[in-house]
């Protein structure tokens, strides 16, 4: 019984300890964070539960994204079914899934990234089987954003672009046309909250585009996890 009180104090000590660094987590990205910064991917995972519908599934592609999800997401987000889907490479097969997912689950909500979203681009034609609102929220940083998270510095001036990021010249508007899929670009928090509301009045797929800056991203996750760790200490 003695041993059993004491794993219980050590316990509820550990959660109070884990409880106290969320809340201080919490303060620290709502001051880096906020509503009104500049868009990026991490602002957008921040706020994208607040802004979207409470029951609506979402369903996160590889592999920044998840990566952000799990780091940047609020409380908000426990409150519904969240879906993952590695890929082949991490980028095929996303839309396909989401497609599925969404003609069993109803309206939902995929987060894609703009090569994932190109190397499925063919998956675009089942949307006209849909007969639920499918919102494509698609963070374009212009290629595999997550590979200026590693330490590749040692690569010739080039090589990373052409390897590893391989930006793609292609219209996304042009090419949501011809499939007939609904497309909106938006650029503040304010018009994805909107957009989100548009996407959910139409039956069938939808493409909300978000530009965002991969590099810019980079630095802004360096910056908050080197202030997070000054902060808590």
């Amino acid at each position: 019984p003695n041993i059993t009180k004491l794993e219980n104090s050590i316990n509820a000590q550990m959660l109070s300890n884990l409880s106290l660094k969320s809340q201080q987590v919490d303060v620290l990205l709502d001051d880096k964070l906020s509503f009104t910064a500049k868009l990026s991917q991490p602002l957008i995972i921040k706020f994208l539960a607040n802004l979207a519908p409470p029951d609506l599934p979402i369903m996160v592609s590889s592999s920044s994204l998840v990566r952000d999800l799990l780091t940047y997401s609020n409380s908000a987000l426990l409150s519904r079914r969240i879906f993952s889907f590695r890929g082949a490479s991490g980028i095929d097969g996303n839309i396909s899934l989401a497609i599925g997912l969404s003609s069993v689950l109803g309206p939902m909500i995929c987060l894609c990234g703009d090569l994932a979203f190109i190397y499925d681009s063919n998956a675009l034609l089942l949307s006209q089987y849909l007969r639920h609102p499918l919102i494509l929220l698609l963070i374009d940083n212009n290629g595999g954003g997550i590979f200026r998270n590693l330490n590749l510095d040692k690569l010739y001036k080039g090589t990373l672009e052409d390897l590893f990021i391989m930006p793609q010249k292609i219209n996304i508007s042009e090419l949501a046309s011809a499939y007939g899929v609904a497309y909106k670009e938006i650029k503040s928090l304010d018009d994805l909250g909107d957009a989100i509301e548009w996407g959910l009045r139409i039956i069938g797929l939808v493409v909300i585009r978000v530009r965002t800056d991969s590099e810019e991203d980079t630095f802004l996750r360096k910056n908050i996890a080197e202030s997070l760790q000054e902060y808590i200490n």
